[in-house]
Formats: structure tokens, C-alpha cells, sequence
């Protein structure tokens, strides 16, 4: 039988364990589970699940208001805060949930959170482009060439990276170039050979950049 709220919270049964204020989204078979950092979170709980099977009122994205989430690392007033792995979030990422109301200092602190105009990995594009999504994000590259950044998209259909920084690039990773593969874009960085030789070759650097995705 269909039904429908009309409050911030909706309650669901836990699929295990979940931390009280983790990201988390509802799975195939109905249950909320803790979200990924590459996961777009349908909500946060308002309470801890001890165990499978255990209900939890999840304060749904769509909420007005703030709310409270789970730092994993130190976190100033003002930062944007990224998904990251186990329900919490940072200050990196490929998926955008907010803006951090106050400053804290650890892992596992918790800070209260509003949301932003673009505090999602899947916003609806309108004019030529109807239907599809955007991503966008930072990303560090890890030195193995190609840098593999999950986008939070189903299927990415167009991908842009550039580097970030002020300065010239120098004899440092200078050229992105990425290639798609599903909802991943893997981004091969270049560097010229050495001064006076600007034969482009593989750069181990870990240098960040910035990208945007387009896809469903």
C-alpha cells in the first residue's frame, strides 16, 4: 500500500549497524545502509541501529533545516563537506553534501550541517541537456596514472578536469586527459620530460584537480 510523509523523517528498517547522524540511503530491498564516500546518501540517521533489523528515523535530504552529521576528520566553520566512507563526511570528495556550520576537530565529531544549492552529485540539468545530471568535485591524483575518480553517476556521458592551483605548472604535471568507464573517469596526468624537453611522459604527481561529470 502507497503512502507518503509529510515531516523531515521517515522511519526505515536498519539492514546492521549504523552510527547515529551517518549518511545513509535506502537499498533494494528497503532497508537503509550506511553510504560509501563514492554514495549520494538519501538521508541521515536520527538514532543508532545496533543491529539488523532495528528501526531508525532518517531525516531525509529533502529536510528543510540543518543537520547533524559525522566528521572523519577535522572540519573548519565554513568548509564544504564531501561524502567519505563510512556514513561520514570531509572536507574532500567527489560528492558534495553541505557546508559545515562550525569548526571540529577529529574524526568521529560531530557537526551540524546546511545544505547548499548544489549539495548533491546529481543535479538536474536544464535546456539542451534535460535529463541528465551533473557531478562535480576535488580530487587528488595518487600517483599510479590513470587516477580513478568515482563520480556518483550511473553513467558518465562527458567528463572535464583541470588543475587546480595559481601558479605555472613548471616541469610538473602540466596535461589532463581522461578517459571514461561507466560511472568512473579515469584521469591520466602528463608532464614534460624535463626543462628543455617537452616531450610529454606519464607524471607520478599528486597534484589536485577540479572536474565536473555529466551523465545519468
Amino acid at each position: 500500500m502507497s503512502q507518503f510523509v509529510e515531516t523531515p523523517t521517515k522511519r526505515f528498517e536498519a539492514d546492521g549497524a549504523i552510527a547515529q547522524y551517518a549518511r545513509a540511503k535506502m537499498d533494494a530491498d528497503g532497508k537503509v545502509t550506511v553510504c560509501s564516500a563514492s554514495e549520494a546518501m538519501d538521508g541521515t540517521t536520527e538514532q543508532e541501529a545496533f543491529a539488523a533489523g532495528d528501526e531508525v528515523a532518517l531525516r531525509l535530504r529533502s529536510a528543510q533545516g540543518t543537520r547533524k552529521m559525522i566528521c572523519s576528520e577535522a572540519i573548519a566553520a565554513g568548509d564544504l563537506v564531501y561524502a567519505a566512507a563510512s556514513g561520514k563526511v570531509a572536507t574532500t570528495g567527489t560528492i558534495l553534501e553541505g557546508k559545515a556550520v562550525h569548526a571540529t576537530g577529529a574524526d568521529g565529531d560531530i557537526v551540524e550541517v546546511m545544505s547548499t544549492e548544489a549539495a548533491s552529485a546529481a543535479i538536474h540539468v536544464s535546456g539542451v541537456a534535460a535529463g541528465y545530471k551533473v557531478a562535480r568535485g576535488e580530487t587528488a591524483l595518487d600517483g599510479s596514472n590513470p587516477t580513478p575518480v568515482a563520480t556518483g553517476l550511473t553513467t558518465v556521458i562527458a567528463f572535464v578536469a583541470t588543475l587546480k592551483g595559481t601558479a605555472a605548472p613548471g616541469v610538473g604535471t602540466s596535461v589532463l586527459t581522461a578517459e571514461i568507464s561507466g560511472a568512473t573517469a579515469n584521469v591520466y596526468a602528463w608532464k614534460v620530460t624535463g626543462a628543455g624537453d617537452t616531450t610529454l611522459i606519464a607524471s607520478t604527481g599528486t597534484e589536485s584537480f577540479y572536474w565536473v561529470a555529466v551523465g545519468t
